[in-house]
């Protein structure tokens, strides 16, 4: 059940400064269910089980959370006014996450996720269909909208 490799978190890692020649399988389980409870809302995380059928982006997000606190748990004793390397990796992780559970960012390589069916174009039915608001009030009844357009029509 791993996800990622010590060359996959090296890559985080200045060489010559920390070396990582393991994987704390400790830390990468924290990193990977931190990772699926952030995207698990938009996402389908259940088939993400080792390496082989998890997305790519969510190794890289792994290999930066693990080489992160490798970085911050080596040097947890320094002390700077800077941020760390290890809070940057953390921030850009949130942010890829942060982009992912809203949709602004896809996994291309999701195997769960639909393969032709993309939710937020529309169809036929858009303008035709009732109308809710985001707390799920009807605010516009079925045939009250004029069609936008039609599939299929030559101009």
């Amino acid at each position: 059940m791993s996800y990622v490799t010590s060359t996959e978190v090296q890559q985080w890692l200045e060489s010559t400064k920390l070396g990582v020649d393991h994987v704390d399988t400790e830390l990468e389980d924290s990193a990977i269910t931190y990772i699926k409870a952030r995207v698990a809302d938009t996402t389908d995380v259940s088939a993400w089980t080792d390496s082989s059928d998890t997305p790519a982006l969510i190794l890289k997000l792994v290999s930066m959370l693990v080489a992160a606190w490798i970085y911050e748990r080596t040097y947890s004793e320094s002390t700077s006014d800077q941020p760390s390397w290890a809070q940057r990796l953390e921030r850009m992780v949130e942010t890829i996450l942060t982009g992912i559970a809203a949709g602004t960012i896809s996994l291309v390589d999701d195997p769960s996720a639909p393969a032709d069916t993309i939710a937020f174009l529309p169809d036929d039915n858009t303008g035709v269909e009732n109308v809710y608001d985001a707390l799920g009030n009807l605010i516009g009844a079925s045939g009250s909208e004029d069609i936008k357009f039609t599939m299929g029509v030559k101009f």
